[in-house]
């Protein structure tokens, strides 16, 4: 199977994030550098192959100190190269929603996104860390490709590469009417 996938990630082939993440993590790569790097390769999201080192930082919980998690931090950044902005003109808030969904998500699953509460039940290092954090890898990778596919595709290259709305636009008022709404009338005492 391995040499079968490393052929495969040397001709291009392979649009399994979850798979090519992986792949990265257990051939060294931190979380963070293997997310980045198979969402770059497999959405074609435009970095150069020395962008990834912009991830580095964030592995082992930003830089050994085990607090927000690689993956999720990783996940963050592909989210924002896809729906982030340019321009202060543009709205924040299409990815503001996306990286809320992957939170929710991640937390839903593992009850934190905090590095030194996902591993405190192993060694670090050790084979048993390693294995919880390739599942990880693997779990971040998929809840952020089901937000690229469903929520976000047609931002994708391939899916039409859509601009970020204006700030203003009618998804931007709906949000803030409604969090006023909820603010001033539905106060909880």
């Amino acid at each position: 199977m391995e040499e079968e996938m490393v052929h495969e990630i040397e001709n291009g082939k392979t649009s399994d994030v979850e798979s090519l993440a992986k792949y990265y993590f257990n051939n060294g790569l931190y979380c963070s550098e293997a997310l980045l790097k198979a969402f770059n390769e497999t959405y074609d999201l435009g970095l150069p192959p020395n962008a990834y080192k912009i991830a580095t930082g964030f592995g082992s919980g930003m830089g050994e100190t085990g607090c927000a998690c690689g993956a999720v931090t990783s996940c963050v950044m592909v989210l924002g190269l896809v729906v982030g902005r340019n321009h202060k003109s543009e709205s924040e808030a299409i990815v503001f929603d996306a990286v809320k969904s992957l939170q929710t998500a991640f937390k839903s699953e593992f009850k934190s996104t905090c590095c030194k509460v996902l591993t405190r039940e192993f060694i670090w290092g050790s084979k048993e860390h390693t294995s919880q954090c390739e599942y990880i890898v693997g779990m971040a990778a998929m809840m952020t490709q089901k937000l690229l596919e469903t929520e976000l595709k047609d931002y994708l290259p391939e899916g039409g590469a859509r601009k970020v709305p204006k700030k203003w636009g009618f998804r931007v008022i709906k949000r803030r009417l409604y969090e006023t709404f909820n603010h001033y009338f539905l106060r909880t005492k």
